[in-house]
């Protein structure tokens, strides 16, 4: 299940509240790889400051 869906009849949407909650846990969740070989990771510390870096990512043989 999304964490997020987006109803047809507008920009609304709901939470799941069990989805929601592993956000907030120190456990790493799955996910498929991305075709762009790459994702993005975005840190907020306690002072409100963000670092947004992009890792390559692959599985087996590099990317060409």
């Amino acid at each position: 299940m999304p964490l997020f869906s987006v109803r047809s009849f507008g920009t609304e949407g709901e939470i799941d509240d069990s989805e929601w909650s592993k956000l907030y846990s120190a456990t790493s969740q799955s996910f498929d790889l991305p075709k762009s070989g790459k994702i993005a990771v975005k840190v907020i510390n306690h002072f409100g400051d963000e670092v947004l870096k992009v890792y390559p990512v692959w599985s087996g043989a590099k990317p060409k």
